[in-house]
């Protein structure tokens, strides 16, 4: 086996890779090019990177129209900046501060980017009606409705694979969103490199249907002299995260599933920041089919506790550890 499994969605910009999904997540998008390196220094705090507008594809209130925008950038990026690059930015607020924040810039000149561009070079400004989007291997991406450049009712998400990864609705108030269980990007894209050929380590065997448990299908190859099965696509709808949102930041609940629908993770989150109490359960270290229980709670995205309980698999308690009290480790 190859030993891919589904992840969890870490920041809101990760749970889809289409550009529409980019574009509804966001307050402003545009195609800019760097003008300095250096940042510079706002009056209430936070360094900002100055950018030439070559293109709005979306505009706040605020930004409209300009030609210079100021901007943050997630600090782990910065040094991957370069002057006089160009690229494109999808723009977020930020709680404390005036200027719009951008996670990751994406390099014009990169091949997914570009993809990315041809879909936003065929919006109109305040379009209205259906829209959809192809993934890169022809298959639908996202699905739903814009109102004068804005997202409005459900949309849909999907999988590489086609399977639906992702649905709800983006409202300006509280909204509900699903993430169902699939065939990750990443698996399916070695999956189409070992059907094509193009895989040196592996060679492809053959397709199977499978008329019996969670996958519809399984691939068969060789590794060496060893053959290999990987199943896909899975038969059924099982959601593996439900989140709640308010606008653009998470809101409420955020919780995960497995594949038996039980609920395995529970986070809160207030306008975006962790919040309250937290839960989930692990597989114990040590012992086979035990597990841990780790529960606690953050305060303004600080965390003020967590403690540990490990059980046996009969559900004995094991033993018990604080790992942060009062909001220092132990």
């Amino acid at each position: 086996m190859l030993g891919w499994a589904a992840t969890a969605t870490a920041c809101d910009s990760g749970g889809h890779h289409s550009a529409l999904y980019h574009y509804n997540r966001s307050s402003a998008v545009v195609l800019a090019t760097l003008h300095r390196k250096k940042p510079y220094q706002t009056p209430d705090g936070p360094q900002v990177w100055k950018f030439k507008v070559q293109q709005w594809y979306k505009q706040s209130s605020t930004m409209a129209d300009r030609d210079w925008c100021f901007l943050q950038v997630a600090p782990a990026v910065v040094q991957q900046l370069k002057r006089r690059q160009t690229y494109l930015l999808y723009l977020t607020p930020q709680r404390h501060a005036s200027v719009l924040y951008c996670e990751r810039p994406l390099l014009a000149s990169d091949s997914l980017t570009q993809h990315q561009l041809q879909v936003l070079n065929q919006l109109q400004t305040q379009q209205s009606g259906w829209i959809e989007e192809e993934s890169p291997y022809g298959q639908l991406w996202a699905r739903g409705r814009l109102e004068k450049g804005l997202p409005v009712g459900p949309w849909h998400y999907y999988a590489y694979s086609g399977e639906l990864k992702l649905q709800g609705q983006h409202r300006a108030d509280s909204s509900v969103w699903e993430e169902y269980h699939h065939t990750t990007d990443a698996t399916y894209k070695i999956i189409q490199r070992i059907a094509q050929g193009l895989h040196q380590n592996y060679q492809l065997l053959g397709w199977d249907t499978l008329r019996a448990g969670p996958h519809r299908y399984q691939l068969r190859y060789l590794v060496g002299q060893d053959t290999m099965k990987e199943p896909l696509i899975y038969r059924e709808q099982q959601v593996a995260q439900r989140t709640q949102y308010q606008g653009l930041w998470r809101h409420g609940w955020e919780e995960r599933y497995n594949m038996e629908g039980t609920c395995i993770r529970r986070y809160h989150f207030e306008h975006g920041r962790l919040h309250g109490s937290f839960w989930e359960r692990q597989r114990h270290p040590q012992i086979h089919t035990g597990y841990v229980e780790i529960d606690g709670y953050y305060q303004n995205d600080q965390k003020q506790q967590e403690r540990h309980r490990y059980y046996l698999p009969d559900g004995t308690l094991e033993r018990e550890r604080w790992r942060v009290q009062d909001g220092k480790v132990q």
